[in-house]
């Protein structure tokens, strides 16, 4: 999360928004202690063959290094929270059964997933739904965080709630299969401040 934000209004936000909370970070919140640390959440993970409603995170998600820095079980732990307005999608080819971690995700985005859209919830409360292709990283990354797309409001993932990150394709709109070098992975990262108790 950059100086758009900033510590001060993403504290002011969490504040607002205190009554959706777990009751253990709500009574850290209230009396002011607690910290937000910088924080990628990210997942990587192939997509071949992905059409209709295809799940990137779920409760069968686990934490892996270098693959997905969400909590495991498509969960935010308790007392973690996230306050964010930044997200970056970024596309790879390998093979099938690939490490996603090992991916180099530099490669142009396929019109497929262009036309899919990303949908973000929390038992049931929609977080985010936009086009791929609106949030997708073009070109090379000239300096650290500059491929991230600034959204017009934050947006906030609740502690202790089951999360799910899916994608949306248009009817009858698919990924290609799993090939030798032409295997879909695709990498979506959140630039967010997490809640910590103090």
């Amino acid at each position: 999360m950059d100086n758009v934000i900033g510590h001060k209004t993403a504290v002011a936000f969490l504040f607002t928004v205190v009554g959706l909370l777990s009751q253990s970070l709500k009574d850290a919140v209230n009396v002011q202690d607690f910290f937000l640390d910088p924080t990628d959440l990210f997942i990587k993970k192939e997509i071949s063959a992905a059409g209709g409603r295809y799940p990137l995170l779920d409760s069968n998600t686990k934490k892996l290094d270098g693959i997905c820095s969400f909590d495991s079980d498509g969960k935010m732990d308790q007392n973690r929270a996230a306050i964010w307005n930044r997200i970056s999608i970024k596309y790879g080819l390998g093979t099938g059964g690939d490490n996603p971690g090992s991916i180099d995700y530099s490669t142009a985005i396929p019109k497929e997933l262009a036309n899919a859209e990303i949908e973000i919830s929390q038992k049931g409360r929609p977080v985010l739904r936009k086009a791929v292709r609106s949030l997708y990283a073009k070109g090379t990354e000239i300096e650290a965080g500059a491929d991230y797309v600034n959204l017009s409001s934050l947006r906030l993932f609740v502690d202790d709630e089951d999360l799910e990150i899916n994608l949306r394709f248009p009817a009858g709109v698919a990924m290609p299969p799993a090939g030798a070098g032409t295997t879909p992975f695709i990498y979506v990262s959140i630039d967010a401040l997490t809640t910590r108790k103090a």
